[in-house]
């Protein structure tokens, strides 16, 4: 069956403007762009997860190590982060290392 090209526009149209519609409503990402990397979608409670457990590890390194003191302050920051903005893309901006599933 030979659809007419006004046909096969409406449908494009059709298809371009729920696309439009469906990225407006949900504020959650279809995509990471990454080859193999998933959206995940409790990215941030993961975040906090990790960061927390890695502070807890962080402590059983010597006081006063340098790799300690660097890692601690980068994972307190983040840590912050993570619970001051709810918004992924307000995440990334902050921490400035890309999307929130590569921090992961």
């Amino acid at each position: 069956v030979m659809l007419s090209s006004r046909v096969l526009r409406m449908a494009h149209a059709s298809r371009s403007l729920r696309f439009a519609v469906e990225s407006v409503q949900s504020p959650m990402k279809r995509t990471t762009g990454l080859v193999g990397l998933e959206v995940r979608p409790n990215a941030r409670e993961e975040l906090i997860a990790l960061y927390e457990k890695s502070l807890v590890e962080l402590e059983e390194l010597p006081k006063g190590n340098a790799y300690r003191d660097a890692a601690t302050s980068i994972t307190k920051h983040r840590l912050e982060t993570c619970k001051k903005f709810t918004n992924h893309e307000e995440i990334e901006q902050e921490i400035d290392c890309g999307q929130v599933e590569e921090l992961i």
